[in-house]
């Protein structure tokens, strides 16, 4: 730094203070040079190197002027600050240098496409146009192969009947041909006719003129009866002459002779040639008429084709043929007819087995002998369930025509409009929310119209022939049961199940069983009667805490009936049993039938005993 003088100084001599302030204006001067810019040498001495101020170079790169080379304010640094992210991204653009450089080498072309963006974001924007309009155009190509196609094939009809036309046309000239000769040999032996007529003209006069010489002849020989050797030579000269004139005569019968037969050829060949004509135009006819009627014929084959498949697809529509579940559409994939009918072939649900019809709104089993069917929904509902739909708990999806079911909140039956509202036919909805585990029951019934139906006395007639037909399962006299299977069992000890499973009942011990058909280890009937039969089941518990208690009958592992009880108290469970009974078809070689328990308690049990559990059926009429 500068040396600066303070009071100490005036009491030192003057030598002193000048090489003390030397000195020290030495030091400052070397601490300067520390602190500045070095200039290598041989550079102009005109190089300073001040460096700018603090306030002017804070935050910024050192530069030098490109003319003074004097140190001046460099760029901020925040201007050239680089973060990770742009150096990932500098990265990025670096592996991908040969593909910036293919743009570059292209970049007239893309100010071309960019100057034109607008355009090809109209294009963009019409893509599915351009594409329709590519279909339609391949389509129109296709549509006009198909037309050039059909005009060759016209154009190839058109030639057939030209070389038809052109042989019936030489088949005509033929005939006219044939018509022109036969003409001229009629000419022809009209001539020879004339010719052998003219002849046999000439032959009379010479015999004519031969008679005229025999006369004068015989005149002479009268006459000169003295010139015998004269007259003996004209008489031999006469018969001469009348030898030639037969002779002529026999010639001319002979040419006539020829000239009828050649002209009765001539007439001959004539009506031949006029019958190979009218044969050829007869020909010519019936070949048009075939190719009219050949015509026609395929016209209305096509009608008749059309007609066909017409009527066809309207059968398909209404006749759907077998199924294992209810369509929901026809067979074209079309909303379904009012009327339309299906076989449900019981694979899923076998007592859906049979013929279904479509009454608008769903499906009704068709009978001929009643006239209305019921269809029970059954739903377990979740807290504050309001809306049910769909399919239930056996499966069955909720289908019913308003104004025609009853439904029931735990047994006891709801009024519509104050309880719940039910208009749409697929859904029901309570006005106040369910609680959880409450049981739902839907009553849908439906109605159509009776199938053909017999008589009384057709009826009587079949009746008479039932009952007198001999078999083991009719009553040969009033009193005499139906010699049919029966049996009842129940459970020897108290059965434990899981809490809120279903759970088939072991009825291992048998009362009776008429025919073997109970198995006391599978617990479930198989009769081997075909027919109806009345069953009977019943489950009691032991008295605990249950909430909830039930009992299902199942054919062939298909819940068919159930009883369901929810929301018990304690009081209730002193005597509290699940019962049923139903009457079910078997068609006595493969349907069974079991029982099973329903309770959500702590400790679920079955009670055993025949009089607090049991199982029973038995045949009440035969199929037949």
């Amino acid at each position: 730094m500068p040396y600066v003088p303070n009071a100490a100084d005036a009491t030192q001599p003057t030598e002193d203070k000048t090489v003390e302030s030397a000195a020290l204006e030495f030091r400052t001067l070397k601490v300067d040079v520390i602190r500045s810019l070095k200039f290598p040498s041989g550079e102009s001495a005109s190089y300073q190197g001040p460096l700018p101020t603090a306030t002017n170079r804070a935050g910024r790169f050192l530069a030098f002027d490109s003319v003074t080379a004097q140190p001046i304010p460099g760029p901020l640094l925040t201007d050239w600050t680089i973060t990770q992210a742009q150096i990932g991204n500098i990265s990025t653009v670096a592996g991908s240098i040969t593909n910036v450089n293919t743009v570059a080498g292209s970049i007239a072309n893309v100010n071309t496409v960019a100057g034109s963006i607008a355009g090809i974001n109209a294009i963009y924007a019409n893509l599915a146009e351009v594409l329709d309009t590519n279909n339609q155009a391949a389509a129109a190509a296709a549509s006009a192969s198909a037309a050039a196609a059909s005009q060759s094939a016209a154009a190839t009809s058109a030639s057939n009947a030209a070389t038809s036309a052109t042989s019936a046309a030489s088949s005509a000239t033929a005939a006219a041909n044939s018509a022109s000769a036969a003409a001229t040999s009629a000419t022809s032996a009209g001539n020879s006719a004339t010719t052998a007529t003219t002849q046999a003209n000439a032959a009379s006069a010479s015999a004519s003129a031969a008679s005229t010489s025999a006369t004068n002849a015989a005149s002479s020989a009268s006459a000169a009866a003295t010139s015998a050797t004269n007259s003996a030579s004209s008489a031999t000269t006469a018969t001469n002459a009348a030898t030639s004139a037969t002779n002529s005569a026999a010639t001319a019968t002979t040419q006539a002779g020829v000239a009828t037969a050649q002209a009765s050829a001539a007439a001959t060949s004539a009506t031949s040639a006029s019958s190979s004509s009218t044969a050829a135009a007869n020909s010519a006819t019936s070949s048009a008429n075939s190719a009219t009627a050949s015509a026609s014929s395929a016209s209305a084959s096509a009608a008749s084709a059309a007609a066909a498949a017409t009527a066809l697809d309207n059968f398909d529509d209404r006749y759907l043929g077998s199924k294992s579940t209810a369509p929901t559409l026809d067979n074209d994939g079309n909303a379904l007819i009012t009327g339309a009918l299906y076989f449900n072939d019981g694979t899923v649900v076998l007592d859906n087995k049979g013929m279904w019809t479509y009454d608008g709104s769903q499906w009704i089993k068709a009978s001929a002998a009643s006239q209305a069917i019921l269809v029970t929904y059954e739903y377990l509902a979740t807290q504050g369930q309001t809306t049910f739909s769909g399919a239930d708990a056996n499966s069955l999806t909720l289908a019913y025509t308003a104004g025609s079911i009853v439904v029931t909140l735990n047994g006891v039956k709801l009024r519509p409009g104050n309880d719940y509202t039910a208009t749409n036919g697929t859904s029901v909805v309570l006005l106040i929310g369910a609680a959880a585990g409450d049981d739902l029951v839907i009553d849908a019934f439906s109605t159509f119209d009776v199938a053909n139906t017999y008589t009384q006395a057709q009826v009587d007639t079949l009746l008479a022939a039932k009952q007198n037909a001999a078999t083991a399962l009719t009553t040969a006299t009033p009193g005499v049961p139906v010699n049919g299977p029966a049996f009842s069992a129940h459970m020897s000890a108290n059965q434990t199940v899981t809490s809120a499973t279903f759970t088939k009942v072991q009825f291992n011990t048998e009362a009776f069983d008429t025919n073997a058909n109970y198995d006391t280890s599978l617990y479930r009937f198989t009769p081997t009667v075909a027919g109806y039969y009345q069953v009977n089941f019943k489950i009691s518990y032991v008295p605990n805490t249950a909430t909830a208690l039930g009992v299902s009958l199942l054919k062939n592992g298909s819940d068919i009936s159930r009883v369901l009880y929810y929301a018990l108290t304690a009081n209730q469970l002193d005597d509290w049993a699940a019962a049923g009974t139903e009457l079910v078809y078997m068609n006595g070689s493969t349907d069974y039938l079991e029982v099973f328990g329903y309770v959500v308690s702590g400790s679920p049990t079955f009670a055993a005993g025949i009089i607090y559990s049991n199982f029973s059926a038995f045949l009440a009429r035969s199929a037949t």
